[in-house]
């Protein structure tokens, strides 16, 4: 790794006395991509794609919560972690926009960013009322609101 036995120029030279590529040639030198409004405007789409799925999601998490399971609720946080995942890309692409103005686009992800905070709120907490979340008493309850062999759940049950 390395120059291969020969100096760098002069010019390649950091003030913390390492080497930089790109300074020492122009093909290393970092390109800065710009992304065009239409690119931006799919991702969006996608968002909001992603934000319905997520809804849907909530509710049949919320359905299933009365049965005591824990199964839909898991899928709802797997999908709330893609949609995050597109959020960060999203947000890389409204900084590096070509377009001079991006207020709309800027608005519309955030509309759909605070949506979901509400609706990731609401399911946690309907879900975390509703005895589906596992008590950190019972690891032996697997998804379910209780167990059978543990004193706090039995206590629970008879109350």
């Amino acid at each position: 790794m390395g120059w291969r036995g020969c100096r760098p120029p002069a010019s390649a030279a950091r003030p913390d006395g390492l080497y930089s590529a790109a300074a020492a040639h122009p093909r290393y030198a970092v390109i800065k991509r710009t992304y065009t409004r239409k690119e931006v405007q799919d991702l969006l789409n996608a968002l909001e794609r992603q934000a319905r799925d997520a809804l849907r999601l909530a509710k049949l998490a919320e359905d299933e919560a009365a049965k005591d399971s824990f199964q839909a609720y898991n899928d709802f946080r797997a999908k709330v972690g893609e949609f995050k995942a597109l959020c960060i890309l999203i947000e890389g692409r409204l900084k590096n926009l070509e377009a001079v103005r991006a207020d709309d686009l800027q608005e519309e992800y955030a509309r759909l960013d605070t949506m979901m905070l509400g609706v990731l709120v609401r399911a946690s907490m309907r879900a975390s009322s509703s005895s589906c979340l596992p008590r950190p008493c019972c690891p032996s309850a697997r998804g379910k609101s209780s167990c059978l062999s543990c004193a706090a759940c039995t206590r629970r049950r008879k109350s």
